[in-house]
């Protein structure tokens, strides 16, 4: 996770790291003798998951955010027209849906109309 998802993104940086853990899930065998082994082994699985949503996350957003701080060297610019959204997500089995929600663009309080 820490090398496929820092501080400069790529799509194909993220895919491989998306496929790294793909292999990992598949291949790892965890097992428990015990209920603080388990609690581990419920901890990797925690982790795998969360580090999945963040790759999966960070390859669905097409542009670079200055804070938080966010760069995709392969979409260098900020897109408000597009991405001034946050990235709601739902993992259905193996697949996730992303859906884009817009904030609501009010008027600041006391500002002049004319």
């Amino acid at each position: 996770m820490d090398h496929y998802c820092v501080d400069v993104l790529t799509e194909a940086l993220l895919r491989r790291g998306i496929q790294r853990l793909k292999n990992l899930r598949d291949n790892i065998a965890l097992a428990a003798a015990d209920a603080h082994e388990l609690m581990r082994c419920v901890e990797v699985r925690s982790l795998m998951t969360n580090a999945d949503v963040i790759l999966r996350a960070s390859l669905e957003r097409k542009e670079t955010r200055k804070l938080p701080l966010f760069r995709r060297v392969d979409c260098p610019e900020q897109d408000d027209e597009n991405w001034l959204a946050f990235l709601a997500l739902k993992r259905e089995g193996e697949d996730f849906h992303f859906r884009k929600i817009f904030p609501r663009r009010e008027k600041h309080r006391g500002q002049s109309t004319g």
